[in-house]
C-alpha cells in the first residue's frame, strides 16, 4: 500500500512474477585463478560475461545490480526469461572459464524495492507534470502576470533602494554595541583630559585665594591678582582645548563608518548588490543617510553637557554647536568612505584610516605649517597655508568653528590676539557641506568604476555586465 491505496495484491510467487523478479546470477573468480586474476583482467572477464546477457535485444529486463562490485558481477535476470538462462551460463563457462557462477533466486523483499521504486517514480511524474502546468506559461500568461506583479508591487525606485540600504545600516549599527561605544568614545575622551586640566588649574587658584583671605587686608598684593587671573585662565584653556581635543578624540573612531563598506566588498556582497541593480550612487546615499542620523547621538550627548558645564561656551551658542557638530561627524564620515576603497582589510582598515586622519589632516599639517612659519618668517605664506587646511581638513574646520563659538561674548580673549579674527559657524558649515558634496562625489564614482570594470576585462562598450542564468530540472527543484 501506499499513501492509503494498494498497489499489488496477489500471491508472493505471481508479485515476484509481475514485477520481474527472478534470479541473480553472480559472477566471481574461481579459487584456483584468485591469484592469476589482476583487476585488469577481471574486468575484461566481467566485460564478456556482460556482452553474453546484453547483447540479446529480445531479453527485457536483464540488468546488472547496483550491488556489483570489482571482485563480483551481479545480473538480475527476470523469471519471464528463465528458459533461457542455462544456454547462457553455459556461454560463459565456455568463454570465461576462470569464473565461478552461482544462481540465487530472489526473496520477495526484491519485489517490494522493485514496487516501492515504481511508486516514487510514478508519484515524480505527477509532481512533475503538475509544476510544469504553474511554472511553464504561455506568452499571454507570462505577460499578464508580468503587468500584475509591476501593478501591485511596482517598480523599485531609488528611493526604495536608497532606504532599504539605510534600514540595513541602522540595523546593523542598533545590533553591535561595539560600534555605540566607538560614537562615545571621543565624548569621554574630551571630558577626561578637560577634567584632568581643570582639576590641575583650579586646585593653584584655590590656594591662592585661601592665602589671600588669610592676610585679612582690603587690597592684595600683585603677586595676588596675578595668581586670581588663574580662574580666567582656566576658561580660556577649556575654550581653546575643547575644540582641538574633541577634534583629537574624533580621529580615533573615524574609520568606524569605512568597516561596513570594506567588509561588504571583501565578502562580494558590494558587487551582487550591483547586480541586482544597486549603483554607486543609491548604496554610499543610503549608508550617509543612516550615518547622519547615527551622528546625531554623539552631537546630541555633548550638547547636554556643555548646557550643564557652562564653562566651555555659552548657553544660547549650544544649539549653534549642536549643528556643527552634527555637520562635522558626516563630514568624516564621507571621508571614511572614501579611505574604505584605498584599505581592504576590516580589521586593520579602521587603525590606518585613524592615523590618516591624526597625521594626514590634522598634525601633520600643524606641525608643517608651523615649522614652515618659523623657518621664514613669513606670515603671509603661514596665513595662507592655514586658510587651505581650513578649506580641505574637516578637523581643523571644526576645530576653529567650535573655537569662534567657545570665545564668543567673552571677556577672556584678550591675551589671545591671535585667535580674534576666525570664520563663523555658518561659514563653516558650509565649507564642511562642500568637503561632504566634493569627497562623496570622488567616493560614487571611484566605485561606478570599480564595479564597472568588467568592461576592462573584454566586455563590449555599453553592453551590460554579464547576467547569471539558472537552469534547473523541476525533478531536481521538488
Amino acid at each position: 500500500m501506499s499513501h492509503g491505496r494498494i498497489i499489488s495484491l496477489d500471491t508472493p510467487q505471481q508479485i515476484k512474477k509481475q514485477y520481474g523478479v527472478g534470479y541473480n546470477v553472480s559472477c566471481e573468480a574461481k579459487h584456483q585463478f584468485e591469484n592469476q586474476l589482476d583487476a585488469e583482467s577481471l574486468h575484461n572477464a566481467f566485460d564478456s560475461v556482460r556482452s553474453i546477457f546484453f547483447a540479446n535485444e529480445d531479453l527485457q529486463g536483464v540488468e546488472e545490480s547496483s550491488d556489483s562490485t570489482d571482485r563480483k558481477l551481479i545480473i538480475q535476470f527476470p523469471l519471464a526469461h528463465i528458459q533461457l538462462l542455462a544456454d547462457l551460463i553455459q556461454q560463459v563457462e565456455i568463454r570465461v572459464p576462470q569464473l565461478q557462477i552461482d544462481i540465487e533466486l530472489n526473496s520477495l523483499e526484491d519485489a517490494f524495492i522493485k514496487i516501492a521504486e515504481g511508486d516514487i517514480h510514478k508519484e515524480q511524474q505527477l509532481i512533475k507534470e503538475d509544476a510544469q502546468k504553474h511554472l511553464f506559461m504561455s506568452a499571454d500568461d507570462e505577460e499578464r502576470a508580468l503587468e500584475d506583479y509591476f501593478k501591485y508591487e511596482g517598480v523599485q525606485s531609488m528611493c526604495r533602494k536608497i532606504l532599504v540600504v539605510t534600514q540595513h545600516r541602522l540595523l546593523l549599527f542598533y545590533r553591535n554595541t561595539t560600534e555605540w561605544a566607538l560614537i562615545l568614545s571621543p565624548i569621554l575622551f574630551v571630558i577626561m583630559l578637560s577634567f584632568i586640566l581643570y582639576s590641575f588649574i583650579k586646585v593653584g587658584v584655590r590656594a591662592a585665594e585661601e592665602r589671600a583671605e588669610q592676610k585679612r587686608v582690603v587690597g592684595v598684593s600683585e603677586e595676588d591678582i596675578r595668581v586670581l587671573e588663574m580662574d580666567k585662565t582656566v576658561q580660556l584653556m577649556l575654550k581653546i582645548s575643547f575644540g582641538f581635543l574633541l577634534s583629537l578624540g574624533s580621529t580615533f573612531t573615524a574609520g568606524k563608518s569605512a568597516i561596513l563598506p570594506m567588509e561588504e566588498r571583501k565578502v562580494g556582497l558590494r558587487h551582487m548588490m550591483h547586480l541586482f541593480g544597486l549603483n554607486s550612487f543609491e548604496y554610499f546615499f543610503g549608508l550617509g543617510l543612516a550615518d547622519l542620523l547615527i551622528n546625531l547621538a554623539p552631537a546630541l550627548l555633548c550638547s547636554i553637557i556643555l548646557l550643564a558645564f557652562d564653562e566651555v561656551m555659552e548657553r544660547k551658542y549650544v544649539p549653534e554647536f549642536l549643528l556643527l557638530f552634527w555637520v562635522f561627524g558626516e563630514s568624516l564620515t564621507v571621508f571614511s568612505y572614501a579611505f574604505s576603497h584605498v584599505f581592504g582589510n576590516p580589521e586593520t582598515g579602521i587603525r590606518y584610516i585613524s592615523m590618516v586622519f591624526i597625521f594626514g589632516l590634522l598634525i601633520g599639517p600643524l606641525v608643517v605649517l608651523n615649522i614652515a612659519v618659523a623657518a621664514t618668517d613669513n606670515s603671509q605664506q603661514g596665513l595662507l597655508g592655514y586658510s587651505i587646511l581650513y578649506c580641505f581638513s574637516p578637523l581643523y574646520t571644526f576645530f576653529m568653528a567650535t573655537y569662534n563659538i567657545s570665545v564668543r561674548d567673552s571677556d577672556v580673549l584678550d591675551p589671545w590676539k591671535v585667535f580674534d579674527e576666525v570664520p563663523s559657524t555658518q561659514v563653516s558649515c558650509g565649507v564642511m557641506a562642500l568637503q561632504i558634496f566634493f569627497v562623496f562625489s570622488v567616493v560614487v564614482l571611484v566605485d561606478y568604476c570599480l564595479r564597472n570594470s568588467y568592461k576592462r576585462q573584454g566586455g563590449s562598450h555599453g553592453d551590460p555586465p554579464p547576467q547569471l542564468e539558472v537552469h534547473f530540472d523541476v525533478m531536481e527543484h521538488e
